[in-house]
């Protein structure tokens, strides 16, 4: 990783995105975001831009304790959308994206932690397994049966093909 101020920068952007993508919110985002930084300076001020498996790792972990304690957990969105698409693009879109939300609470916190590194970030299975302290074989159950459960609740977006 980088050693100039931007990468710590950049390590908080991840911690926001991770929370994002669990919390599904800007607000529950932002708390996530303030919690780890918060976690991070008790922990001795961590160089975050050479740990940043740890910082997942506690941003994740955060996320699941806080959507535990409010289930049912409120659905919203993935992302906001950022253009201004037409109405029947705009009805397919907002029912697919109603879908997915819907289809990732289908899947165990573990799951989800694992599909969101590996679809969205793009994380390497070794990298999810040593941020997550689980082994890569475990890794890998959790997102073929993450996997597994999407297709079978996703099963609607194939008629609209």
């Amino acid at each position: 990783m980088k050693s100039d101020p931007t990468s710590q920068s950049d390590a908080w952007a991840n911690v926001y995105r991770w929370a994002y993508r669990f919390m599904r919110n800007h607000d529950g985002a932002m708390d996530a975001t303030q919690e780890v930084m918060l976690r991070s300076v008790q922990h001795g001020g961590a160089n975050i831009r050479n740990d940043l498996g740890w910082l997942r790792r506690i941003t994740v972990n955060h996320c699941i304790d806080t959507l535990r304690k409010k289930r049912p957990a409120i659905v919203e969105e993935l992302e906001p959308p950022n253009r201004h698409p037409s109405p029947v693009h705009e009805a397919i879109g907002t029912e697919t994206a109603e879908l997915i939300t819907t289809a990732l609470e289908k899947l165990t916190e573990q799951q989800r932690a694992v599909v969101v590194a590996k679809t969205y970030d793009g994380e390497t299975f070794a990298a999810i397994a040593e941020s997550m302290g689980l082994s890569i074989g475990t890794v890998k159950t959790h997102y073929l049966r993450g996997l597994s459960t999407l297709r079978n609740a996703l099963g609607k977006l194939r008629e609209y093909g």
